[in-house]
């Protein structure tokens, strides 16, 4: 069975990297920290961080019915070691959008399956309780 999956990562414009180098707060700078340091644990559920800071980069499509074999799947289909293949010339990464630049799957992108949202992890894949 194909299944599709997406992919969510933090978007930083240049004005919030201007705000950190002038010292200003950024709320996206200061969670995309959090959650590349710390994954999961620093992810608050039920709060706005998903609406306001992850965008959807790109779908991913797999086989099978083993999630965690799915989701290994699609952290490898996005790194740059699947037979040579960056992910814009994988025949399994069907939708790279947004004009956003590559970034390969990382510890605090978000991966929707089946409705159910993954937290990459320094180690696999971590569910998350909630997703506003």
């Amino acid at each position: 069975m194909n299944k599709q999956m997406s992919l969510f990562q933090i978007k930083i414009s240049q004005e919030d990297i201007d705000k950190l180098n002038n010292g200003l707060p950024s709320p996206v700078m200061e969670l995309h920290r959090n959650l590349v340091c710390f994954g999961s644990e620093k992810w608050v559920s039920g709060n706005d961080d998903f609406s306001r800071f992850f965008h959807h980069v790109a779908d991913i499509s797999t086989t099978g019915d083993d999630i965690e074999a799915s989701l290994e799947f699609a952290f490898m289909a996005m790194q740059r070691v699947d037979i040579g293949r960056c992910p814009e010339n994988n025949p399994a990464v069907t939708d790279m959008t947004g004009g956003n630049r590559y970034g390969s799957m990382s510890v605090g992108d978000i991966v929707r399956l089946d409705e159910v949202y993954y937290m990459v992890e320094d180690l696999g894949f971590k569910e998350l309780e909630w997703i506003a």
